[in-house]
């Protein structure tokens, strides 16, 4: 199933499909389910079992785990400021404006090691020649 037709089965769950199987998600048994959604556990296990059927597969825990994926949270672009043009590295690097004390550092000293690594390298490679 390509994803494209894996997205549209998606979106023909029930609510209470995506629901159980978000439950599902969290491991929890169907009797659990049961008990939170105040369903018999055999409608739990109808639910999953339809859901299944929609989406072609055959483990319980996969189609949660595929749900889940779909339905997270897809990170932001990062845009560049007013008058900037958005480059490469704009798009690597996390927002600075976002980032607290430690993690300025970490970044800082992490590009500075990388810098110091590639300039010992380019200075064997000239004492070579």
């Amino acid at each position: 199933m390509t994803a494209e037709t894996w997205n549209t089965s998606v979106t023909r769950l029930s609510p209470k499909e995506r629901e159980c199987l978000r439950l599902v998600g969290e491991n929890r048994s169907s009797k659990e389910i049961a008990r939170l959604l105040g369903i018999s556990h055999t409608s739990v296990d109808t639910h999953v079992r339809r859901s299944l059927a929609k989406l072609d597969l055959r483990d319980r825990a996969e189609a949660a785990r595929r749900l889940a994926l779909l339905e997270a949270p897809k990170p932001a672009p990062v845009a560049a400021r007013p008058g900037e043009p958005q480059t490469l590295w704009r798009s690597l690097l996390p927002p600075l404006d976002g980032l607290g004390l430690g993690r300025r550092l970490v970044l800082v000293g992490g590009a500075s090691a990388a810098m110091a690594m590639a300039f010992g390298i380019l200075l064997n490679i000239l004492r070579i020649f």
